[in-house]
């Protein structure tokens, strides 16, 4: 109710002071706090309805696409171009020579190769003024339907599209991103890895410090470089896949690696390593976990399993 109320808000704000319900619409999600720590509650309930309103905005979508003529399509073959292969090839350049591993880079740049909802809501406002001419109007309106399509299923098959394309670049070059927003004590040992820095790799991390236990923690988000060092001892800025950002982590003198997120190719790079520490690499696979675990994992990080068995044991323990 708190997120609708605030949608309603923001779409009357607009309306008074004559702006697109489009544009307060946008305003309405800025607004929202997606700290998953503090508001679990309210992103639960956006969970619940943001297919509905996902439903309704593809079906604006299909309204607002008419028969191409040959100017449109050849506007919409150039869009499709720039959007699909260009914006992300310069997307991954860029990160590259700002000192990103390539394969951040690329994924990164797999997932750009669309048309943005913004794109849209500046489209439909600037042609309800006069400013674009209607050929182009189709023509965005049609790449962003197509690019939407093939996004999706880009994100699906992003690991076979990186292999098939920059392999052999993977483990090449070091990453200057990841030397430069990293803090490892050189004298590190015998310690606990935890990739990902996300709730349940902070739970696990204050866990350690309870115990005073060493721990370093691998995440490959920019944007939590302050709260790592504010809040670890060690950490290393980068993608856990890469060879260099284990190498960095210390792997060889760890004691075991725990994954937080989940992602098939980090468990199976991680289960497929030749190194002595004991890994627990993570699903919501039944199937999976069965596989890990005969692959050598340690044990297997399936929420819906560990939460079963605490829940069967606090049961007996307190009630029963």
């Amino acid at each position: 109710m708190g997120s609708i109320s605030l949608l309603i808000i923001f779409l009357s704000i607009s309306e008074y002071f004559g702006i697109s319900i489009i544009v307060g619409a946008f305003a309405a999600g800025l607004a929202i706090n997606i700290d998953t720590d503090k508001n679990s509650e309210l992103l639960n309930g956006i969970e619940s309805i943001k297919y509905f309103f996902s439903a309704i905005f593809f079906a604006m979508l299909g309204g607002l696409l008419n028969m191409p003529g040959f100017h449109t399509l050849v506007i919409t073959i150039i869009l499709i171009f720039l959007v699909v292969f260009i914006k992300p090839f310069l997307t991954i350049l860029v990160l590259f020579w700002e000192g990103f591993d390539i394969r951040t880079s690329a994924l990164t740049g797999f997932r750009l190769n669309q048309v943005s909802e913004f794109t849209l809501f500046i489209t439909i406002e600037a042609f309800l003024i006069g400013i674009i001419i209607p050929e182009l109007f189709d023509a965005i309106i049609l790449v962003a339907v197509s690019t939407m399509i093939l996004s999706s299923l880009t994100i699906r098959r992003e690991e076979q599209i990186f292999k098939k394309l920059f392999k052999g670049f993977l483990h090449k070059y070091p990453a200057k991103w990841t030397d430069n927003n990293s803090i490892v004590q050189p004298d590190m040992d015998n310690h606990i890895i935890i990739i990902g820095y996300g709730r349940q790799g902070k739970m696990i991390l204050n866990q350690c410090k309870s115990k005073d236990i060493d721990c370093l923690i691998i995440d490959n988000d920019p944007v939590k470089v302050d709260e790592l060092k504010k809040e670890c001892e060690n950490f290393v800025l980068g993608d856990a896949i890469h060879d260099y950002t284990m190498k960095k982590a210390s792997i060889e003198r760890a004691k075991i690696v725990i994954s937080t997120i989940e992602k098939d190719a980090l468990s199976q790079k991680l289960l497929d390593m030749d190194m002595d520490c004991l890994v627990v690499p993570k699903t919501y696979s039944l199937e999976k976990t069965r596989e890990y675990l005969g692959k050598g994992a340690f044990c297997v990080n399936n929420p819906d399993i560990l939460l079963s068995r605490y829940l069967i044991e606090y049961v007996i323990d307190e009630v029963i």
